[in-house]
């Protein structure tokens, strides 16, 4: 296959593309993908160099009854008796949880949602038409939910569970950088974010604006560069988001402004259409 030669997929239908192709990614793994594609002056890369480079992507997930598809897609041939294995290894990798087992899972887990929290967690998973999600993809989620508390005597179950990895060292200064209450309880996204700090994650300035273009907003170099200085978290995660999109309303630009400036120009063609 030929990396360079064919269909082009705009950055702003690429999530789209990877799901089709079979893959599912999540807000992390998308910047990370973005990072890896070289996308040309329009912001579009060649469909087969997306493909080269998620046969070789260590992130995201795959749906074993779309793997056929996904094989396809890349174009790898395997026989009956390999394709047994690769289903095999999976499911073994992602066992599913049903919805309603969804709240003792996040329990077994170390973290604690209030009533309210548990209905907009349940509420906003992605199930299949039985009611079930991946294991693997629940915990995404988790990483990317915006509220639960973990209690600091239990972080290294907790990160176990979340499948963290970190030193004993840095376990141990994450344990002593959280602010706890009296209860030894912490904010769940509190930790997360001082685990970001710990491993030194980055935003690229590039990324970022393709990440922005692909959800209709459009900023400067300069506007980015003000951006990245006001988000206090390297990570673009679905909880870092809301912070983002409200650092870029303080800076004046929004959906909502790129509608009201199309719908100026819309005007203002009009009046010279009429004035013809």
């Amino acid at each position: 296959m030929k990396d360079f030669v064919g269909e082009k997929i705009g950055v702003g239908g690429l999530r789209n593309t990877v799901e089709q192709i079979g893959v599912e990614v999540n807000d992390k793994e998308y910047v990370d993908l973005l990072e890896r594609l070289p996308f040309d002056e329009n912001n579009n890369v060649f469909r087969n160099r997306l493909l080269s480079t998620l046969k070789s992507y260590k992130g995201g997930r795959v749906d074993p009854n779309k793997l056929k598809t996904l094989l396809m897609n890349l174009d790898l041939k395997l026989k009956n008796r390999e394709m047994k294995k690769v289903m095999q290894k999976q499911t073994a990798g992602g066992e599913k949880v049903n919805i309603k087992d969804v709240k003792t899972f996040v329990e077994d887990t170390g973290i604690t949602l209030t009533p309210k929290e548990q209905v907009e967690l349940i509420k906003n998973l992605p199930v299949d038409d039985e009611g079930n999600i991946h294991e693997r993809r629940l915990i995404d989620e988790l990483k990317s939910f915006g509220g639960g508390t973990v209690n600091v005597n239990n972080m290294e179950n907790v990160l176990e569970n979340l499948k963290i990895k970190l030193s004993d060292e840095k376990v141990k200064e994450l344990s002593e950088n959280l602010p706890a209450d009296s209860s030894g309880m912490t904010n769940f996204q509190t930790m997360l974010k001082e685990i970001r700090k710990l491993t030194g994650g980055k935003i690229d300035a590039k990324v970022t604006q393709k990440v922005l273009g692909s959800i209709g907003i459009e900023l400067t170099d300069k506007d980015v560069s003000d951006l990245l200085k006001r988000l206090p978290v390297a990570g673009l995660g679905k909880s870092q988001w809301q912070g983002t999109c409200s650092d870029i309303q303080n800076l004046g630009f929004s959906p909502e402004h790129y509608l009201k400036e199309d719908e100026e120009e819309g005007k203002e063609e009009d009046k010279r259409n009429l004035g013809a």
